[in-house]
């Protein structure tokens, strides 16, 4: 099985977008169900990455929403993971199963492995649970947060049912906006080397 891996670099002023596609290995090619796996996809998933590393600033690993094998493997491979949070009322409980997620990660798989920061996202600014949700969140979580918030856009639902990012869909749309905001966050922070421990 293949796992594809997005990558993203700036070269001679310009953006280039490439795909490369590294081979999964051990547990990690099953499809995502619970526990922890053991097997060599620790090592494996990290060392796939290295013949690439050098050619690129970044390398985007994109993964579902879920704590599955692959997400444990991309985590394993990863040096800081961006997470994402909707600004719903139920947030919170799944940063707990994070956590506990991450520290076991760091444990055997990758120790190095740093928080890039939290992503607000889904925002809708009309209501005042999203506005309560994004306080409640920027109280529990603090400096770790992201400025960026990505709020809910027509643009951003309608980009993957016509096989494209939003940036090449709609980049004018406050979603596309948002996230060339976050990207310049995001290397802002790298820049500076705030880039979120723990």
């Amino acid at each position: 099985a293949l796992t594809t891996t997005t990558s993203v670099t700036r070269k001679a002023g310009s953006w280039t977008r490439r795909s490369h596609r590294t081979p999964r290995t051990g547990s990690a090619a099953w499809a995502p169900r619970a526990g922890f796996p053991r097997a060599p996809w620790r090592i494996e998933s990290r060392k796939a990455l290295q013949p690439i590393r050098d050619e690129f600033a970044y390398i985007i690993i994109d993964c579902p929403p879920s704590l599955g094998q692959l997400n444990l493997n991309a985590l394993a491979a990863a040096d800081s993971v961006i997470v994402p949070i909707q600004c719903e009322y139920f947030a919170l409980e799944g940063v707990t199963d994070l956590w506990d997620t991450l520290a076991r990660i760091r444990r055997g798989a990758n120790p190095s492995l740093a928080i890039e920061g939290f992503l607000l996202t889904m925002f809708d600014e009309r209501t005042n649970l999203a506005n309560q949700v994004v306080n409640d969140l920027r109280d529990f979580l603090g400096a770790q947060v992201f400025a960026t918030i990505i709020p809910r856009n027509i643009r951003l639902a309608e980009a993957p049912s016509y096989g494209k990012p939003i940036i090449l869909y709609d980049i004018k749309s406050r979603g596309a906006e948002s996230y060339l905001k976050l990207a310049k966050e995001v290397m802002q922070n790298d820049k500076e080397g705030t880039r979120q421990g723990a």
